[in-house]
This record gives C-alpha cells, structure tokens and sequence, in this order.
C-alpha cells in the first residue's frame, strides 16, 4: 500500500478509536447494565488488526501481490471488529421510576411504561417479553443483568413469570464466547500464512497450533450445555462423553474461581461429578435448584 492509502486508514482507524471510546465512557457511565467491556475488547483486536495491517504493507514478502492480498484480509477484518465495537457499545438496558429502556446493538431504543403493562414473561432463551394493550410486545434479552431487571420490574408492581418450567432448562455459554475464538481461529491463520510466506517454519508451526486450538475452543464453547431434566443434570461435551448425575446422587455442591471464570462443583460420594461454568446462560435457575435443595454447604 502507498504511504497516503496508510495514513488515510490510520486516520480513519483513529477516528473510529475516539467515537468508540467515548461512546464506551457515556453509556457506562449513564446506564448500569450494558456490554462496554466487550465493546472495548472488540475495539482492541481491531485496533491490532489496524496496526498489523498497516505494517504488514513495509514487509517484504515474495510477490508484491501477495502483500497486498495480506494487509487487505487484515484491514476488513478490522472493519467488521470495529462495526462489532461500535454495536455492543449501543447495548443498554435502563430502568427508572416510571418506565423501563432497551436499546439493542442495532435498531432505536423502545421502552415501556409500568402503568401500562399488562405481562412479563421469560421465556426458555433468557429473554423476557413485555405486554401491553396496543403495543408491539417488546423483547429484552436478559444476557446481564437479569436478577436486577426482575427486582426493579416487582419493586414496580410487575409481576414476572416463566414461559416453562422453571426446573427444566439448559444452560450454555453466551455467543460473544463461540465467536470470540473464531476471530481468534482467523487471525492466527493470517499469521500462520505470513509466516509461511516469510518462510519462518516455527511460526507456522505456532500459529497452526493456536489454530487448532481456537477451533476446538469454538466448538466446545458452542457445542457444550448443561441440562436440567427430570431430577437429573447431565453435562453435554465436545467430542467427549456426556457426564449424568441425578439429584439423589448429589452429596453437596462447592464453588471455585478459575481464572476468571466461576465453576460449581458438584459432589458425588465418589468425588467432584462435574464441573459448572457459571458463566452460562440461565445460571440463576441453576443457583434457585441449589438453594431449593441445600446442597451448598
């Protein structure tokens, strides 16, 4: 790329980089429930994206169109983080005294007046749906958040119910976290294919690596749920045998931190049965059916 081509992307790259941050500061410091730390995240990766796109245009690789081909990939690539940055930065859920707010990543914000609900339902995916008499219903998803939706909507004489059976339901991990690896499985594929083209073997070797292991993330993150049926939880896994362990089998349950992640682990009279990630989806139905039976000790 010529040196005007990079600075007009560094420059338009910057741009973004300001609007989103400062987006990122107003609606987290507006709004108590939003997805600005995956905002910010998004911004990042692109932001590196950015950055190894326009230096890869100084190196010398064996063809000049070779070159060209490399930096683009890294540029739209940036493009569709910065684009991911700049919806989740929109999320917003707010609630005040007379009327609860959503606005979606992409769409305008809706709202609804408590005087004029008629019906809260969640349904099986988390989300939960409004009613009101002449009104489209109005969808919010209850991805963060939930516990302190409900508490404000019944401290508003709303009265929230579920659309199933509150003991049989799945839980599984956002998709920011599926999609998350698959960026990662793409970028280290356009590393492992510069360094194929600077001929630098233990690179290539690395980034296959990282490769594979992103891809087996992906789909473990996308494939892997945990059920609750019938007085029983089972433990569906990627490309591993499904764990089952019924209620009478539970001895007690305990809780770990690792790394960042929450885990609930539960005992059997042989030992740890299985491993929770409570980062999943639906996890206060799971931490209801604990109470409920007074396995945490």
């Amino acid at each position: 790329m010529g040196i005007f081509v990079r600075m007009l992307v560094a420059f338009f790259a910057l741009l973004v980089t300001r609007y989103v941050w400062r987006k990122a500061k107003e609606v987290q410091k507006e709004y108590i429930i939003n997805l600005v730390i995956f905002s910010k995240m998004w911004l990042l990766f692109a932001v590196i994206c950015t950055v190894c796109g326009i230096l890869f245009g100084f190196m010398k690789t064996a063809s000049a169109e070779t070159g060209i081909i490399v930096s683009m990939v890294f540029l739209v690539f940036a493009v569709l983080l910065y684009l991911l940055s700049i919806l989740y930065c929109r999320f917003h859920i707010d609630i005040d005294d007379e009327k609860i707010e959503y606005c979606p990543p992409a769409g305008k914000s809706r709202c609804r007046y408590f005087d004029k609900i008629t019906k809260a339902e969640i349904d099986e995916k988390d989300n939960l749906h409004l009613y009101s008499d002449g009104e489209k219903t109005l969808k919010i998803p209850l991805e963060i958040g939930r516990e302190y939706v409900i508490t404000l909507l019944k401290c508003n004489d709303v009265r929230v119910r579920y659309k199933y059976n509150i003991d049989d339901f799945e839980m599984r991990l956002p998709l920011f976290y599926p999609i998350f690896y698959i960026f990662c499985f793409i970028a280290a594929g356009m590393m492992a294919g510069l360094s194929a083209e600077v001929k630098l073997l233990r690179g290539v070797l690395l980034w296959s690596v990282m490769m594979a292991c992103s891809a087996f993330e992906a789909a473990s993150d996308y494939w892997g749920k945990v059920v609750v049926r019938r007085n029983e939880i089972a433990q569906v896994r990627f490309l591993r045998k499904t764990k089952r362990i019924a209620h009478k089998q539970i001895v007690r349950v305990a809780r770990r931190s690792n790394g960042r992640a929450p885990q609930l682990l539960i005992y059997s009279e042989k030992g740890v049965a299985m491993k929770i990630n409570m980062l999943c989806e639906n996890r206060e139905l799971l931490e209801e059916l604990v109470r409920r039976r007074h396995w945490e000790r």
